[in-house]
């Protein structure tokens, strides 16, 4: 099977990414990363600085009750 499980221990936290090309943190994995910190405590930023209109699937996490903003590449 192909599959990844997270296991957390502990709570999830807020964390800052920007995204970079590599061996920076990968854009293509902007987007399942935000879905996961949705189940974080406090605030999370993600700066994308590799493609514009990046976070067009942001509006589809809010009709699930995502609390998201957009400000720019952030």
């Amino acid at each position: 099977e192909k599959q990844i499980r997270v296991k957390v221990n502990d709570k999830i936290h807020g964390v800052d990414i920007k995204t970079l090309p590599h061996p920076g943190f990968p854009t293509d994995l902007q987007a399942p990363m935000i879905s996961f910190l949705t189940l974080a405590e406090g605030t999370s930023v993600i700066t994308e600085n590799i493609f514009e209109n990046r976070f067009k699937y942001v509006d589809e996490l809010r009709r699930m009750g995502a609390d998201i903003q957009i400000e720019g590449r952030a």
